[in-house]
């Protein structure tokens, strides 16, 4: 982690010392205040020392076939005694990682069906202590919707065993082997990012080949309910990965996200609204659906006159709330003053200048009679929207409608006071001293011994007591969306908000907003209730990071566009007036507070400067991406590599990323995409790339996709292991081949810290990316020194690589052998044998070597679509040498040229992903049987593709494409011929027969067509698979 020394402002590691070496003292001080919370790190301090459960790695879960309604759940012994059966379960706990998820679940099986095998893992018993069911009963009412109810059963059985455990002062190591259940569930989810090859289904795969959908994004979302909890109790040991928006796979949330957006909409909840929520929210649309169930249970919640609104526009923010003409409350009072004394009541504003000039309060008194400035004694502030006509209106300055002002002092005192600082009376009418108290209007909230929220919006919601709907109802007000009430909420030391009372006729209920309405534990509340009170808490702490305060301020809006960037400054407790430029602002909030996320560096628009600190800033901070920290980072003491970003004084910023080195193909390919509207700032990002032996891409995971940065390094390596660089620009990268084919990772990037903002040393003298990888970093690209791997080429032969060669027409297929004590690599080419008649044919090596390899340039591209490979290289005489562990080139003579590129092993075979997938012999009458690889990118599109050819048919043709493989299950073309028979010989003037080579009984494929011609159906394992296309 990095810190800044406040005195000196420059950056620098932060330093941590194990606990066996730390003062006792401090030790001692660290440890919680809280009982329960002291007494379960106690426990994981005695579990630590405990030995752990290791998971035989090397193990290979069965493939779990189950149906929807399968229990999860141990069933509970009838002869037992009452006591909780989870808590007695005292085995050792094992070490939890992503990598050993694979030694639970079996891989190869459906996204659901490995959750089940997970959770099944963690033999948690269905439990009937009286204690836990009536846990269980309770967080059934509050736990996420999910409709496939074995999981959610098991999810509310854990939390009330482990729940009802820690209540009754049960700290045993149950606790923490329930709580490792739930990281499991974590850690099975990060892995289910990291390998892209996996299919994000929703269905199980149940007993004899069926499958049924379940709840999927139900079950994801219990999940997070889970982990919020115990996050809350301290019980997360660690989390590796923060659930961001990208974090679950869109299709399977975008449904539910469909389901949400349909649901407010119908709910009447402006749509603006709505959706400006997930600016605030970490996980961003991912909350949305919890938000939208909640909202579609309080008609209350409608918002009257927003038929118009959009997700990007409301109606109303437009208005201008100066010229709304001042609110009356007679009908709130037991006779209409207003009507009675017809004038409203004056508050002079020459008695307002005397007390500002005598460095005195602009506090009024409400006690009867002729208005007074209050000088001493505690008072309450109003924070409202102008909008509800609680603003000066119309009126001259100093007037207010009597009603108006007796309905707030009657509220005022209801709390226990008798003065109040409102804006409509508390501003001067003098401009100097009016803009002096513009610009510490926010002290008069802070000095107020509480503030009074009100808001028309709310004070037509009627109170519930489980403070859930109310909670939802401040998020959706008017007040919510106004920029200046962030500041009034963060400076408050108490608030308080008005409601509408449910006894007709009653006094409006005054609510603490700390105390009443905000949930301060994730296992009492609801999901939705959780959101809210979280978005409302990050408004009542201090500012610590650059990007929570963009978060807070951009989905709302001011009457003055000017406003905001004063707003952003006062929030950050900097001196700031109208009279400086925005960024000017900017970096002197970035200054005050200097920690940013790294995604506020991803924003696509022209920076301060071009050069040196501050290079990589916008002008205005609301040209940041937004992003804010949630439930499961709000303390940072759980996160694995934190990547704040910190800014030193003179405006350069370090953090973490994961990096590559740019390569031709990214320019010649256009891999790499100026994330930009601006003209000026797409042209610059182009033209550094052009460059791109002297860029890198940075990006905040290990592989393509998505957005990354572009930089250039500008000097070597610091001695603190920092890599000073020049900011270029945003870029969108698109997917590399390597993550379209299903590699998890890309093995092209490294990790390193950066310091960005720094000048090239000397000048304009960018060093060569590829010179910043580490040499003995395994991610680093290949050169020909980097190692002896590299040099005696031993890459080549390894173990289970295929290697393709580009010969003309008929294709050459290799495998190598490293000879240590020659000191070579030989090639030996795979030839074709077998038996016509029987119909059994092998792949096996020639016993003379046909090369021994070398590293040269590449030309030509190789290998040919559509065969999927890692990568593919282009003929481009200009194109220097760039050295891989996919793709070689052989020269035999100086005159026979031929290019290898490794095939995708995954591919080869058959596996429960590619049941149809694998290498087969293709076998023609009189010719050359061909070798072919059939292809399934997805469960029903299938091709075959040759690998190697002849004459006639060039190696990398498709023999045949079958876009709908198992379409029908019910009957196919000559059903009655083929049942029963595990092979049916088709003469060769009807089609081709296919073998597999990959199995010791290899299975057989009747393909019913000539080539080029459909003619009827493809067969596989003797069922119907799908139609043939031409």
């Amino acid at each position: 982690m990095l810190e800044r020394d406040p005195d000196t402002g420059h950056v620098h590691m932060k330093t941590f010392k194990p606990a066996a070496k730390r003062d006792p003292k401090q030790l001692l001080s660290e440890m919680p205040l809280d009982p329960k919370l002291r007494s379960i790190k106690e426990l994981q301090d005695r579990e630590r020392v405990r030995p752990k459960d290791k998971l035989d790695l090397a193990r290979t879960p069965p493939f779990l076939r189950v149906g929807p309604l399968d229990p999860i759940l141990i069933p509970a012994e009838t002869d037992r005694s009452s006591g909780c059966r989870n808590a007695e379960d005292d085995r050792a706990i094992p070490r939890l990682v992503p990598d050993v998820i694979g030694a639970i679940v079996n891989t190869e099986s459906p996204l659901m069906n490995q959750l089940f095998q997970l959770c099944q893992h963690a033999q948690i018993h269905c439990c009937e202590n009286p204690a836990c069911s009536k846990k269980r009963s309770e967080l059934a009412e509050l736990a996420p919707e999910c409709d496939w109810a074995p999981f959610r059963d098991w999810a509310l059985q854990l939390m009330a065993c482990q729940l009802t455990m820690i209540d009754q002062g049960n700290f045993t190591s149950p606790v923490l082997r329930m709580s490792h259940a739930v990281m499991a569930c974590h850690f099975f989810l990060v892995r289910v990012r990291r390998d892209v090859s996996m299919v994000p289904s929703t269905k199980l795969a149940g007993p004899n080949k069926t499958t049924r959908a379940v709840d999927a994004f139900g079950a994801f979302e219990t999940i997070y309910w889970m982990m919020t909890i115990e996050h809350s109790l301290d019980l997360l040991a660690i989390i590796e990965q923060t659930w961001d928006p990208g974090f679950l796979p869109g299709a399977i949330t975008d449904p539910d996200l469909t389901k949400a957006s349909q649901r407010a909409a119908e709910a009447g909840i402006c749509p603006n609204r709505f959706w400006n929520l997930t600016v605030a929210m970490e996980r961003e649309h991912l909350d949305i659906p919890a938000i939208a169930h909640a909202a579609a249970r309080y008609p209350q919640l409608k918002h009257e006159g927003h038929e118009a609104c959009t997700p990007t526009f409301c109606t109303f923010t437009v208005l201008d709330s100066t010229r709304v003409k001042q609110c009356h409350k007679c009908s709130e009072l037991d006779d209409d003053p207003c009507k009675k004394e017809g004038k409203p009541l004056f508050f002079d504003p020459k008695k307002l200048d005397e007390s500002i000039r005598s460095g005195k309060r602009t506090v009024w008194s409400t006690a009867p009679g002729e208005p007074k400035v209050s000088q001493e004694g505690p008072y309450v502030a109003i924070s409202h929207v102008w909008s509800d006509g609680t603003g000066v209106g119309l009126h001259d300055p100093g007037k207010v409608n009597e009603c108006l002002f007796r309905f707030l002092a009657r509220v005022v005192k209801r709390i226990g006071y008798d003065a109040i600082w409102w804006d409509a009376i508390s501003i001067p009418k003098d401009a100097q001293l009016r803009q002096e108290e513009i610009n510490n209007m926010h002290r008069n909230y802070g000095a107020g011994e509480c503030t009074l929220l009100h808001d028309n919006y709310l004070l037509n919601f009627e109170w519930a007591d489980n403070s859930e709907g109310p909670c939802l109802a401040l998020v959706l007000c008017p007040w919510f969306t106004r920029g200046w009430t962030a500041l009034e909420l963060i400076m408050s030391k108490a608030v308080k908000v008005l409601y509408k009372n449910p006894v007709e006729g009653g006094e409006p209920l005054i609510k603490d907003l700390d105390e009443e309405i905000l949930a301060t534990d994730p296992a009492r509340c609801t999901r939705a209730h959780w959101i809210a009170s979280t978005i409302i808490r990050r408004l009542r702490r201090e500012i610590s990071n650059v990007s929570d305060l963009a978060a807070i301020l951009k989905p709302r809006s001011t009457s003055w566009a000017r406003d905001r960037m004063v707003i952003a400054g006062l929030l950050a407790k900097i001196k700031v007036d109208y009279t400086m430029a925005t960024h000017e602002i900017t970096k002197a909030i970035i200054d005050r507070v200097w920690n940013l996320h790294p995604d506020s560096l991803l924003h696509g628009q022209p920076t301060i400067t071009t050069s040196g600190g501050w290079s990589w800033c916008p002008h205005s901070l609301y040209d940041m991406p937004s992003t804010t920290v949630g439930d499961l980072a709000e303390t940072g003491k759980h996160l694995v590599g934190d990547r704040t970003c910190v800014v030193d004084k003179s405006g350069v910023i370090s953090t973490s990323w994961y990096w590559r080195a740019l390569e031709e193909a990214d320019t010649r390919h256009d891999l790499l995409i100026p994330n930009s509207l601006h003209q000026a700032v797409s042209v610059a990002t182009r033209h550094a790339i052009r460059d791109w032996q002297h860029c890198m891409l940075l990006r905040e995971a290990n592989m393509d996709g998505g957005l990354g940065l572009i930089v250039k390094p500008v000097g070597r390596r610091t001695t603190d292991g920092f890599i000073p660089a020049q900011y270029v620009g945003s870029v969108r990268v698109r997917e590399s081949p390597e993550k379209l084919q299903g590699t998890p990772v890309d093995a092209r990037y490294a990790y390193n810290w950066f310091r960005i903002g720094e000048v090239a040393v000397p000048p304009h003298r960018a060093r060569r990316a590829v010179a910043f990888y580490s040499k003995h970093n395994a991610q680093a690209p290949i050169s020909k020194s980097s190692s002896n791997k590299t040099r005696d080429c031993s890459w080549i032969a390894g173990v289970g690589n295929l290697w393709m060669g580009d010969h003309p027409h008929e294709g050459q297929l290799l495998i190598c052998r490293h000879r240590r004590a020659e000191g070579d690599v030989e090639g030996l080419r795979l030839v074709v044998s077998g038996d016509h008649e029987k119909k059994t044919y092998a792949l096996l090596p020639a016993e003379e070597p046909v090369f021994r390899v070398r590293l040269v340039k590449y030309q030509e591209q190789w290998p040919p679509e559509p065969i999927p490979a890692f990568g593919r290289v282009y003929h481009s005489d200009a194109v220097p040498a760039m050295n891989s562990f996919s793709i070689f080139r052989l020269e035999t003579d100086g005159k026979d040229r031929t290019l290898y590129a490794l095939l995708i092993q995954p591919y080869l075979v058959p596996n429960a992903k590619q049941p149809y997938g694998g290498m087969w012999i293709y076998v023609r009458p009189d010719t050359v049987p061909l070798v072919t690889l059939f292809y399934q990118q997805h469960p029903s599109h299938l091709q075959a593709i040759t690998l190697t050819g002849d004459t006639s048919i060039k190696r990398g043709s498709l023999i045949f494409v079958v876009d709908d493989l198992n379409a029908s299950k019910d009957s196919y073309p000559g059903e009655g011929e083929w049942k029963g028979m595990p092979y049916v010989e088709i003469p060769w003037e009807s089609g081709c027969v296919l073998v597999e080579v990959a199995e010791k009984k290899p299975r057989k494929v009747v393909i019913l067509k000539r080539i080029g011609y459909v003619a009827g159906a493809v067969a596989l394992r003797g069922s119907w698979a799908g139609t043939v296309q031409e």
